[in-house]
Order: C-alpha cells, then sequence, then structure tokens
C-alpha cells in the first residue's frame, strides 16, 4: 500500500495489517530475539490485545492510550 493510498483513502495501521495478514500470511513480520512471528501470527496477537482492551474500558469514557515495551513477550 503507498502513502497516498493511506492518507487519501484513510487506511489505519490495523488495516493495514490486516490486508497484509491476508496477504502474505507465512511471511515474516516480527523478529524479538528467538522469537519470530509471521504477519498472520502478529495480527492475531494486535487483534486479541485490541480485544482485551475494548472489553476492559467497555462502557466506560475513558480513552485509551497503549504502548508496549520492547518485545513482544504477552
Amino acid at each position: 500500500m503507498d502513502l497516498a493510498r493511506n492518507l487519501i483513502g484513510r487506511i489505519n495501521v490495523g488495516d493495514s495489517l490486516t490486508r497484509t495478514a491476508a496477504a502474505r500470511p507465512g511471511q515474516l513480520a516480527v523478529v524479538d530475539g528467538e522469537r519470530r512471528l509471521s504477519y498472520a501470527d502478529f495480527n492475531s496477537y494486535v487483534n486479541r490485545l485490541a480485544g482485551s482492551t475494548r472489553a476492559t474500558l467497555a462502557g466506560s469514557a475513558t480513552t485509551a492510550c497503549c504502548g508496549s515495551p520492547t518485545g513482544t513477550r504477552t
């Protein structure tokens, strides 16, 4: 996906990751020391994290900002 389409079509990072995972599920996406995640695995991880965050904040008027230390360990 090129930058112009991202800006004009307003495709966010989540959309881009989902599309990339669908197009290249087995391709290497993340390297964290010895751990390797494909795009499909990384997309799944991100979706679980987002779902957990939504469930935690459901019904609240809270705005969430998510950060992570370097690494992919859960």
